[in-house]
This record gives C-alpha cells, sequence and structure tokens, in this order.
C-alpha cells in the first residue's frame, strides 16, 4: 500500500475507526492502539501506515 496514489483508499476496506492524515491535518494527541492510521504525503501517495 505505500508508495499508492491515496485515491486507493477511498476502494479499499479500511477498519472502522481508521484515520488519513493529509499534510496540514490536525492529529489528536489520544493514542489508540487499534485504531489504524494512514498519512499521505504532498505528492497525494500513502508514505505510512501504522497502529495508534
Amino acid at each position: 500500500m505505500l508508495d499508492r496514489r491515496a485515491t486507493v483508499l477511498g476502494r479499499a476496506d479500511l477498519p472502522a475507526g481508521h484515520r488519513v492524515l493529509r499534510p496540514g491535518d490536525l492529529m489528536t494527541a489520544e493514542v489508540d492502539p487499534q485504531r489504524m492510521t494512514v498519512t499521505v504525503n504532498s505528492k497525494g501517495k500513502i508514505d505510512n501506515v501504522y497502529c495508534g
């Protein structure tokens, strides 16, 4: 999934409670080990996927 265009996220079966963070998005400070977080870089590509 890394380095793919973020448009694939619309077709992906992501778990409930996930979040997608793009440049400039605010991120809450709470840590939820059950939440999948996907980060998208300024080129619109996925650059990280992690839990927390």
